[in-house]
């Protein structure tokens, strides 16, 4: 695969620890996430990624100096300005509200002001992924049945 398009993916793909974190995984969202694309098959390259997309862990990781984990560890750097994860504590805690439901990464693009989520909309899993929805919680059984393979 060619390696813009392998950026890309990873791009899209490196916060994907934090859909199987809420299914029960108790690895930080790097590794739950690196495990999961292990399981399906993903190539190394965005594997490493999602694995390597904070500076903690980027740090240790010994990488060649053009890996794409540099670039996804940037823009996910860039995109966190506009990450709600701060808004979503709880008052009394520091804990990240993980039954909180996961937004649409277009809420902010072009001065869009959405509040677009994931929804579930019936027992199959037929669901959009942009969603209007305010203050919706959702179960570790949603977040698993989200992981299961078409």
């Amino acid at each position: 695969m060619r390696k813009d398009l392998l950026t890309a993916v990873a791009g899209l793909l490196h916060d994907i620890g934090k859909v199987v974190r809420r299914a029960g995984n108790k690895n930080s969202h790097s590794i739950a996430g690196e495990e999961y694309l292990k399981e399906k098959g993903f190539p190394t390259e965005i594997i490493k990624a999602t694995r390597f997309h904070h500076k903690a862990e980027l740090r240790n990781a010994k990488l060649p100096n053009d890996d794409i984990s540099y670039i996804v560890y940037m823009a996910d750097n860039i995109s966190s300005a506009f990450d709600r994860r701060y808004a979503e504590k709880q008052e009394d805690s520091d804990t990240f509200n993980e039954k909180a439901p996961l937004k649409s990464i277009f809420n902010l693009l072009n001065n869009n002001s959405s509040k677009l989520s994931i929804c579930p909309l019936d027992r199959d899993l037929n669901t959009k992924l942009s969603f209007p929805e305010e203050n919706l919680s959702l179960s570790q059984a949603f977040y698993q049945r989200l992981q299961v393979s078409p």
